[in-house]
């Protein structure tokens, strides 16, 4: 999607003026937030290469791309479909203030038919209130093919 100057000045003006009770909450960086987002983003790429739905990982709304295309279902990664399995082999999370992503690569392996993808995606987390547990509101995902 292309934004037009007059839908990012709108955009800019909203964010300025958008109101500080977000339901959001702030959070301390800590080795435990960055476990917990490191499981999650784990789990949820284990669960696209099962073909497993696992929406209890994700906010409701969730943005899903997987190369430049909108994903509404599993497989949700870009690179990623039946008759394989997802294996994770980096993963880098940052939190400030109250945001907090995870640079993620992984690759799909179909070992039957001999196949490999590489893959990477970002995963933007919101803390959800009032249970308090976390939830993927954006996965943006594309393979090196």
């Amino acid at each position: 999607m292309r934004w037009t100057r007059a839908e990012y000045a709108l955009l800019s003006f909203s964010l300025a003026c958008a109101p500080t009770h977000a339901a959001v909450t702030p959070l301390t960086a800590s080795a435990a937030i960055a476990d917990q987002l490191t499981e999650l983003a784990t789990a949820a790429l284990a669960a696209d290469g099962r073909l497993e739905s696992a929406d209890s990982l994700y906010g409701a709304g969730a943005e899903l791309l997987a190369d430049g295309r909108r994903r509404s279902g599993v497989p949700r990664f870009a690179g990623v479909e039946k008759g394989g399995e997802v294996v994770v082999g980096s993963i880098r999370v940052d939190m400030k203030g109250s945001a907090a992503w995870a640079s993620v690569e992984y690759r799909w392996l179909a070992q039957d038919r001999n196949l490999i993808r590489e893959g990477r995606a970002t995963l933007v987390f919101a803390r959800m209130n009032p249970d308090g547990h976390w939830r993927i509101m954006h996965a943006h995902s594309s393979t090196s093919d």
